[in-house]
């Protein structure tokens, strides 16, 4: 890895460097600095007329938006033979130039349009470094090759506001003083320019603007400003330069002393020392630590890779139970087929195996038991319709007729307001009074694919047999939710937020020390060990019918609230 190639020592500040050559801006990197490179574009020739042409932007200012320390050198660019491509069509409102100078220049327009972007980096407390050159314009209109909108007056330093108020006037000549005592600390360097720097710009002001925001810093032999600083309260520097031939060093040593001091929120590291815990720089026994650290981490890394490639494979394995929550149409059958085998195990599909061009019946049937269970299942933006589910009806009593067997039953599985997350849906709502009614009637239970999602993922996390839950899909009407070893014993009445535990009122049964108690909630089946047990402040084993008693517990307020039923896990019913 080259200097110009390895990270900075220095995240802070950003730096880009416009118009500038790549081996200053190399020559900073290697300094640690976190710089890049940017240019406003360069002249290109056109035929000289008076016609006036849309002008090609040949720019690349990466980012600038968030740049923090913006070096700019204002002087002339190579002026290119061919016009770089044209990227707006005919009848875009465009900038337009004239060509009565047999070139094109492009930065004004470059610096036109991100002139914005310039002057919220000055006015939040950033810094410029100006390398001067003379102000220049051309005749130019804004519209398109048919209509002129407004004219134009862009020159060369447009692209910041407050450049505005700096009077330039043209001049030459290579005699640069330094006269500023105050500042000599700051700006050692300037009196040592070299002799074969110049400068081409006499800069003037208006007296409000010189009084209050305006430092001269370097005069021509007339006295004449050539160069200083534009400081203005709550806002950005701005440092305006000659054309020094060693811009090289002074960007260097503007970037490493005299920014540091006058601005050293921008450079943390550097002022801070930062740069003390560098390698280069750090105690032998710090290295060590640094060493083990990296392999630590280097080590967690591998693991995490590991577990990441173990929760991706987890998802794919299951990935039909995220499914019966989204889906509709045949592949929405065939995950309720996948999660409903983890029930039971006779689970046949017939729509698969329904002939084509015969018209299919119901979507699934289990067979585990004597009692067959005919499944129908819709995916849904809104709610099942009555006559959803009386075509499962229909199909009950075909089946009836065909197996000669009355012990046929109907399972509706419905995946309801499925585009919106199912804590969010209206899950109490999912079937009407009489969609229940008649559910009930016809011997057919109702549930939503949220519900069957939630049972699953209980039995996994709890270690059900699945055996155990079968039962819940032989029920007349809506799916009650309650596992038939759920037995209810009471009531939340109270939460204790400082001790963690809270107040069951024991309405059924008893509550013994040991017991495995359940909770279900909107987001599905929690259990836990009842390890303490108090009433009245006292610790006891036990607490029977009519008494109020006060347990610990692992789960929040938000979980275990008020009026929240209380059962009593018996897994071996």
């Amino acid at each position: 890895m080259s200097g110009t190639d390895k990270e900075p020592s220095y995240e802070k500040p950003k730096i880009m460097i416009i118009d500038i050559p790549n081996s200053i801006v190399d020559k900073v990197k290697s300094q640690g600095f976190n710089a890049i490179s940017g240019t406003f574009g360069s002249p290109y020739k056109v035929n000289l007329s008076d016609n006036y042409l849309p002008v090609s932007l040949n720019d690349s200012l990466p980012n600038i938006s968030e740049q923090e320390v913006i070096i700019i050198d204002l002087s002339k660019p190579i002026v290119l033979d061919k016009q770089p491509p044209l990227k707006v069509t005919e009848f875009t409102n465009w900038y337009y130039a004239r060509c009565d100078g047999g070139e094109i220049d492009p930065r004004p327009v470059v610096m036109e349009t991100i002139r914005e972007d310039l002057d919220r980096i000055y006015n939040n407390g950033y810094v410029f470094i100006i390398f001067s050159a003379p102000s220049f314009s051309q005749s130019m209109f804004y519209g398109n090759g048919y209509q002129k909108i407004s004219d134009l007056d862009l020159t060369n330093w447009c692209f910041l506001t407050v450049l505005g108020n700096l009077i330039k006037r043209a001049d030459c000549g290579m005699e640069i003083a330094f006269k500023d005592r105050e500042l000599s600390s700051v700006f050692p360097f300037l009196s040592e320019i070299a002799n074969d720097s110049y400068f081409d710009v006499v800069f003037e002001t208006y007296s409000p603007f010189k009084e209050k925001k305006w430092v001269p810093l370097l005069w021509n032999k007339y006295d004449e400003c050539i160069g200083g600083l534009i400081l203005e309260d709550g806002k950005g520097l701005i440092l305006i330069l000659p054309q020094f031939s060693n811009k090289e060093e002074i960007i260097v040593k503007l970037l490493k002393e005299t920014l540091p001091a006058l601005r050293p929120n921008l450079f943390p590291e550097l002022v801070s020392g930062k740069w003390l815990e560098k390698d280069d720089y750090e105690f032998e026994t710090i290295l060590q630590l640094k060493s083990k650290r990296t392999n630590i981490e280097e080590e967690a890394a591998k693991k995490i890779a590991e577990i990441d490639e173990k929760i991706n494979q987890e998802r794919e394995r299951l990935g039909f139970l995220h499914r019966i929550l989204t889906g509709t149409g045949d592949q929405f059958v065939k995950d309720i087929e996948c999660t409903l085998k983890l029930i039971f195990d006779r689970v046949d599909n017939i729509d698969e195996q329904t002939p084509e061009g015969v018209n299919a019946q119901e979507d699934l049937q289990i067979k585990d038991k004597t009692e067959k269970l005919l499944v129908e299942i819709k995916g849904l933006s809104g709610f099942p319709t009555e006559s959803d589910i009386a075509q499962l009806n229909k199909y009950i009593i075909r089946r009836i007729k065909e197996w000669n067997s009355t012990y046929v039953r109907g399972l509706f599985i419905v995946n309801h307001q499925r585009h919106i997350p199912p804590l969010e849906r209206e899950n109490d709502s999912a079937f009407t009074v009489e969609q229940i009614n008649d559910a009930t009637i016809s011997r057919i239970a109702l549930f939503t694919s949220w519900e069957l999602y939630l049972l699953v993922k209980g039995m996994q996390k709890w270690k059900w047999h699945r055996r155990m839950i079968q039962d819940l899909f032989y029920q007349d009407g809506r799916f009650s939710g309650v596992p038939p070893f759920y037995k209810p014993i009471g009531t939340i009445v109270n939460y204790f937020e400082k001790r963690s535990a809270t107040a069951i009122q024991i309405s059924n049964d008893k509550l013994i020390k040991g017991s495995t108690i359940g909770y279900i909630t909107p987001k599905g089946y929690y259990e836990e060990y009842v390890t303490s047990m108090q009433i009245d402040n006292k610790d006891v084993d036990e607490a029977i019918a009519g008494q109020g008693v006060g347990i610990l517990t692992k789960y929040p307020k938000e979980m275990i609230k008020e009026g929240l039923q209380v059962y009593l896990v018996k897994k071996s019913y």
